[in-house]
């Protein structure tokens, strides 16, 4: 982004869903205050800043009507890429990698994606230029993993928190404690009534 308002261009941030294009609209206006714009399909705030926060619909929409603001974009980030390969979702973003001019570059963010190498190839297929795979295995935020009580529902146990941590068996019997075992499912698919 930082780039593309220095240079003069445009840059657009695209994210799969209207959520986080918001909190990204936000977050960037703090950062670059009167240079973002937000497009989702519902809202528009300032369409004319130097870098919109934008559904990846919206974007790929845009490309298709061959809009005068593609014209402009010299930087795209799309964020939430490992969706690429979502039956949902991941098409959007690949017609959107496909359509956008070839000028345009393209920074892809993902905190979990599997297959960088591979992604990193094919886009430097698409796009004829090279592509750099940047990878950090440290978590910005760590990954922790709770567990909700069924028969205390407030309650929150923490099984397992970030950087390899060991999962907290005690903790997880305390969630689970109390709970009937799962039925086993009978034949046909449906689970096996016991008598009341």
């Amino acid at each position: 982004v930082r780039a593309a308002l220095g240079a003069g261009g445009r840059a657009v941030y695209a994210s799969p869903l209207k959520a986080l294009s918001n909190q990204k609209y936000r977050e960037l206006g703090r950062i670059f205050p009167g240079e973002i714009g937000l497009l989702t399909g519902d809202h528009s705030a300032e369409p004319q800043a130097g870098c919109l926060v934008l559904t990846t619909e919206v974007l790929r929409s845009m490309l298709y009507r061959g809009s005068e603001l593609v014209r402009e974009v010299r930087w795209a980030v799309f964020d939430e890429a490992h969706l690429l390969g979502s039956p949902s979702r991941g098409w959007v973003i690949e017609e959107a990698l496909i359509l956008l001019p070839r000028a345009v570059r393209v920074v892809l963010l993902s905190a979990t994606i599997p297959n960088g190498a591979a992604l990193a190839g094919w886009l430097a297929m698409l796009r004829q230029t090279p592509c750099e795979l940047v990878h950090s295995a440290a978590r910005p935020v760590p990954l922790r993993h709770y567990v909700a009580s069924a028969r205390r529902p407030r309650d929150l146990f923490l099984v397992q928190s970030g950087d390899g941590a060991a999962f907290d068996a005690a903790r997880w019997e305390s969630a689970v404690e109390g709970l009937s075992p799962p039925r086993e499912p009978s034949e046909g698919g449906e689970k096996k009534r016991t008598p009341q």
